[in-house]
C-alpha cells in the first residue's frame, strides 16, 4: 500500500511539471500582434487613463496593505501605487497598435456602482455570463478594492483593464490578455471556459507570447527579460493545475505549485540565454557587414583615384608626344 501511494504521488509530480513544461516550452514564433481586430476604433482615438478617487475607507485600507512593504528593505513601495508617464507611454502603444481603444483603463479605481454600468452595457458579452460570472466578478471587484490587493487585471465581462500597480509587464499581460479575449467571436463565453483549470494555461501563453513579440518588435530588451523571469514562472505553475486537482493531501498542493514555477523559470532563463546568443551572433553579422561595406567603399574610392591618376598621366604623356 505504502508503495503504490509513493507511486502516485510520483506520477501526480511527473504529470504537474509534464504540463508546466509543455507550457513554459512553446515558443513565441507566430502570434497576432499588431494585427488590427474587428472592434478596431477610428483612428486618432487615443487612450484614456481614467484616475479613481478611493474613499477614506478604502485609502486607510491601502495603507494596512503597504504596511509590510514599508518594513521589507526589497518590498513595494507605496509609491508604486503611482503609475509613471513611461509605463502610461507604453500600455498606451500596446492597446493603440492593437485596436484596443474602447477598453477602459482605469488607475486606482474603486468604483462599483460605475463598473455595474459597464456590465449592463457591454453587449459584446452574452448575458447569460454577463449576469452569472459577470456579476460574481462583481461581487469580488466590491468586497475586494484592487487598489488594496494592488491588482493589475483585465475583467472580460466590463471590459476593464485595471491599473494598481507601477508593473508594466503585469499591465502588458493583462492587455494582452483584452486583446485575446476581444479578438473571440464569443468572448463571453471563450473568458468563461478558458478560466477552468487547466484551460487557463492556452490564453495564458498566447497573451505571453504577444508581449514578447511586442518587446521584440519595439527593441525593448528591459520588457522581453522580465516575460521571461516573470511571466514564464507563472505559466509553469498555472500548468500544474490539472495535477493539482487530483491531489488528495494538501501539503501536495504548494509543493506542486513551487515544482511548476520552478520548470517555468528555468525555461524562461534558458530562452533569455539563447536570446543573448541570437542578439550577438545578429550585431556580430551587422559588425561584419558594415565592414565589408567601408571596406568596399574604401576599395572603390581607391580604384577611382587610380583611374584618375591614370587619365591624368596619359593626358600629360599625349601632350608631351605632341609638343613642338
Amino acid at each position: 500500500m505504502t508503495s503504490n501511494l509513493k507511486r502516485q504521488r510520483i506520477l501526480r509530480f511527473g504529470l504537474a511539471l509534464s504540463f508546466s513544461l509543455m507550457g513554459c516550452t512553446i515558443t513565441p514564433i507566430q502570434n497576432e500582434f499588431g494585427r488590427q481586430n474587428h472592434r478596431r476604433t477610428t483612428d486618432g482615438e487615443h487612450i484614456v487613463f481614467h484616475r479613481g478617487k478611493p474613499g477614506p475607507m478604502v485609502n486607510r485600507l491601502a495603507k494596512m496593505a503597504d504596511a509590510p512593504a514599508r518594513m521589507i528593505p526589497f518590498g513595494h513601495k507605496p509609491t508604486r501605487h503611482e503609475i509613471s508617464a513611461e509605463t502610461e507611454q507604453k500600455i498606451s502603444d500596446y492597446l493603440e497598435k492593437n485596436g484596443l481603444n474602447d477598453v477602459y483603463v482605469c488607475v486606482n479605481e474603486y468604483d462599483p456602482a460605475g463598473e455595474w454600468k459597464r456590465l449592463k452595457a457591454n453587449r459584446r458579452i452574452s448575458p447569460v455570463w454577463r449576469y452569472s460570472i459577470g456579476v460574481l466578478s462583481l461581487a469580488g471587484y466590491t468586497l475586494f478594492p484592487e487598489p488594496v490587493v494592488c491588482a493589475n487585471q483585465y475583467n472580460a465581462f466590463t471590459n476593464r483593464l485595471s491599473v494598481n500597480l507601477d508593473e508594466p509587464i503585469e499591465i502588458l499581460y493583462a492587455a494582452a490578455s483584452a486583446k485575446d479575449i476581444s479578438a473571440q467571436s464569443l468572448p463571453g463565453t471563450y473568458a468563461a471556459i478558458t478560466s477552468l483549470p487547466g484551460i487557463s494555461t492556452i490564453p495564458r501563453i498566447r497573451a505571453t507570447n504577444d508581449v514578447t513579440t511586442f518587446a521584440r518588435e519595439e527593441g525593448d530588451w528591459d520588457t522581453e527579460v522580465a516575460v521571461y523571469r516573470h511571466l514564464y514562472p507563472r505559466i509553469g505553475m498555472e500548468g500544474t493545475a490539472l495535477a493539482v486537482l487530483v491531489s488528495p493531501l494538501w501539503w501536495e498542493i504548494p509543493l506542486i505549485g513551487l515544482g511548476g514555477s520552478g520548470v517555468g523559470h528555468l525555461a524562461g532563463r534558458y530562452v533569455e540565454s539563447q536570446r543573448k546568443l541570437e542578439l550577438a551572433a545578429a550585431n556580430d553579422r551587422s559588425d561584419r557587414d558594415a565592414n565589408l561595406s567601408l571596406g568596399e567603399q574604401q576599395a572603390n574610392s581607391e580604384d577611382s583615384e587610380a583611374y584618375v591618376q591614370n587619365v591624368t598621366s596619359d593626358r600629360n604623356h599625349i601632350r608631351q608626344s605632341s609638343g613642338p
